[in-house]
């Protein structure tokens, strides 16, 4: 299996990109099933304060509002997690694109070849066959100093 790094050489550059404090997020594909990668993720961007809306087709998720469409949201995001069964993922990112551009993270379980090529030709900045959820809940070293932990 091709690890992260052979996909992305510059991705500890392009990390704080996109987890990044100021940026504005979306889950879009949101399942409200706790034990969901999207729901987690959702959950997990909340606790780390960050500013997270969720898109879906669903009315709410713990009290928050469920928005219908990027059109809908309040304001714009920065970053869009894509967590849609694979079959949908080229048509969201076809809709995303008419609506701006944006930061994509493809959720692992929601890329295709077809989406990732349809990001490339599209000159979308966007990562894939890696987790949001992973990312959010790995420590920094600087958390695991704190924990005093030994870092190699």
């Amino acid at each position: 299996m091709t690890d992260i790094y052979t996909l992305f050489p510059n991705f500890k550059k392009t990390m704080p990109e996109f987890i990044n404090q100021n940026n504005i997020f979306v889950v879009y594909g949101i399942d409200l099933d706790p034990l969901a990668t999207s729901y987690t993720t959702y959950k997990k961007l909340k606790e780390k304060g960050m500013k997270v809306y969720a898109v879906n087709s669903k009315d709410e998720i713990s009290g928050d509002k469920i928005y219908h469409n990027l059109n809908s949201l309040p304001e714009k995001p920065d970053v869009i997690c894509i967590a849609t069964k694979p079959q949908d993922t080229l048509e969201v990112l076809k809709n995303i694109l008419q609506q701006g551009t944006y930061k994509i993270w493809i959720e692992i379980g929601s890329e295709t070849s077809e989406a990732i090529n349809f990001c490339k030709d599209n000159n979308i900045n966007f990562i894939y066959y890696h987790s949001l959820i992973k990312e959010l809940t790995n420590p920094t070293a600087e958390e695991l100093r704190d924990l005093g932990k030994e870092i190699s």
